[in-house]
C-alpha cells in the first residue's frame, strides 16, 4: 500500500491542498507562525487563507477525485490492457471529433471537461475507468448464489432450430385504417390457410417456397438456422421455445413484419450453469447497476469505507456527504423522468 495507507491503515484526509502546494521546499514563515504563499512589502496570503479560499470553490470536486485516485491506484497498480485500450480509444474518440468540427484536441477537452492537456484527459479517463471496474468488482461481490441460480433457471436456454412461412401485411401510406385493417385481415386468414394445409399433411417446405414472403428463407424452407434467445423477435422467440421439437405453432404469430407459422426443428440441451456462470453475473451486474442508478455511487463509498476514508476538515466533510447525497438523489431522478 502507498504510504499514506501503510501506517494507520486509514486514508486521513487533512488540509492535503495545503500539502500539496507547500512541497518540500523552504517556505516563508509569517509572525503568526503560518506559512507564507505570497508576501508583499504591506500584506501576506498565507497557506490557510489561500486553502479556504480555493475550498470554497473546488473544494469537494477535486477533493472527491483526489480521494478516488489514491485509493484505484493502490487497488489497480498496474494499468491493465483492456485500461489502455479504453484510453486509447477515448482520445480517438476526441481526435476524430477535432477533425470532423476542424478544431483542436485541446480545445474540446479544455470545453467539455475543463482539462489542459492529453495527459490530463488521459488521467480523467483512466479514473473514470477504474470507477467503474471497481463498482462492476463490488455488485458481482454482492450477487448470490440463489440470484444466479434463478437467473439460469429463467433465461438461459438451449439453442433451438425453426422454420418458418411469413405472411407479411401489405398496407401503403395514405391508406385508410379501414383498408390497413382488411389487409391485416386478408394476411391473418392467409396464414390460417396455411395452418389448415399442414393441417392436412402438405409439406412446410414446399409451402414455405409457395408462400413465404421472407425472401432470405423462403427458398430454404423457411430455415432460420439456430439461434438463441435475444437474437429474434420476442414474439417469434417466445412461440417457437414454447414449441414441441416436430411441432408447429397452431395459431399465427403476429409480430411488425406480419404474421408467422413456426415450425421447431431441432432443440439443444441448455448449458451447464458452470459454463456460463461468468456471463450471468456479467449481465446481472450490467441489469442492477442500470435498475438502480444510485447503486454506482453507494458502492464507491462502500469502496471509501474500506479503505478507511476519514476527511478532518469539518467543512469539507460537510459538504462532501452533501455532494455525494446530492448525486445519488440526482442519478435517481434522471432515471424516473
Amino acid at each position: 500500500m502507498n504510504k499514506i495507507i501503510k501506517n494507520s491503515g486509514k486514508i486521513l484526509i487533512s488540509g492535503l491542498l495545503i500539502f500539496s502546494l507547500v512541497g518540500c521546499g523552504k517556505v516563508p514563515v509569517l509572525k503568526n507562525g503560518e506559512d507564507a504563499i505570497v508576501t508583499s512589502n504591506n500584506k501576506n496570503i498565507s497557506v490557510t487563507e489561500f486553502y479556504e479560499k480555493i475550498k470554497d470553490k473546488y473544494g469537494v470536486g477535486v477533493l472527491v477525485d483526489m480521494i478516488d485516485e489514491m485509493i484505484l491506484s493502490d487497488k489497480y497498480k498496474d494499468t491493465s490492457k483492456e485500461e489502455k485500450e479504453y484510453i486509447k480509444e477515448k482520445v480517438k474518440e476526441v481526435e476524430d471529433s477535432a477533425k470532423k468540427y476542424n478544431t483542436t484536441f485541446e480545445y474540446l477537452i479544455a470545453y467539455y471537461y475543463g482539462l489542459e492537456s492529453k495527459t490530463e484527459f488521459e488521467k480523467f479517463v483512466s479514473l473514470s475507468y477504474r470507477r467503474n471496474e471497481a463498482v462492476k468488482e463490488l455488485v458481482k461481490k454482492g450477487l448470490t448464489d440463489k440470484e444466479i441460480q434463478k437467473y439460469y433457471d429463467e433465461n438461459i436456454f438451449g439453442d433451438i432450430r425453426t422454420k418458418h412461412i411469413l405472411i407479411s401485411i401489405d398496407t401503403l401510406d395514405g391508406m385508410t385504417t379501414e383498408e390497413k385493417n382488411n389487409k391485416e385481415k386478408e394476411a391473418l386468414n392467409k396464414a390460417k390457410d396455411i395452418i389448415k394445409k399442414l393441417n392436412n399433411g402438405e409439406d412446410f417446405d414446399k409451402l414455405a417456397k409457395e408462400y413465404s414472403t421472407d425472401k432470405a428463407t423462403k427458398d430454404k424452407g423457411g430455415d432460420t438456422g439456430w439461434f438463441n434467445t435475444g437474437d429474434m423477435l420476442e414474439e417469434f422467440e417466445k412461440a417457437a421455445y414454447n414449441l414441441k421439437k416436430g411441432t408447429y405453432t397452431t395459431t399465427p404469430v403476429k409480430t411488425k413484419y406480419g404474421y408467422h407459422i413456426i415450425y421447431k426443428t431441432d432443440e439443444k440441451k441448455k448449458p451447464e450453469l458452470k459454463d456460463v456462470k461468468t456471463t450471468i453475473k456479467e449481465t446481472l451486474v450490467t441489469k442492477k447497476l442500470s435498475e438502480d442508478s444510485a447503486l454506482f455511487y453507494k458502492k464507491l463509498e462502500e469502496l471509501r469505507k474500506e479503505y478507511g476514508v476519514e476527511i478532518h476538515d469539518d467543512k469539507l466533510n460537510g459538504d462532501f456527504n452533501t455532494y455525494m447525497s446530492k448525486l445519488k438523489t440526482s442519478s435517481n431522478n434522471s432515471k424516473n423522468k
